[in-house]
């Protein structure tokens, strides 16, 4: 499937059927409504794009932090640890 893939984005523009729980389209929703974007596919671009960066970061052996109001700095963890087997 990956090769397949692969393939179809080489020639251009891919087409993906996704099916979502309720939640999760709740979320995407809640996203687009207070995101300010225009569409879905625009989230979802706009995802992948982060967590590409944030994978990357955190294979090159980078941490994440967090400050919350009144509160001090402390690790945030993004990944679980087996999260990252089908990235590699």
């Amino acid at each position: 499937m990956a090769d397949e893939m692969a393939k179809e984005a080489e020639r251009g523009n891919f087409e993906l059927k996704v099916v979502l729980s309720p939640r999760s389209v709740e979320r995407l929703n809640q996203i687009l409504k207070n995101g300010g974007y225009k569409s879905h596919v625009d989230i979802i671009k706009d995802s992948l794009l982060v967590l590409e960066k944030l994978l990357k970061e955190e294979i090159a052996g980078s941490q994440f932090y967090i400050q919350r109001p009144h509160a001090r700095i402390e690790p945030y963890h993004i990944f679980a640890p087996g999260d990252r087997k089908a990235a590699n």
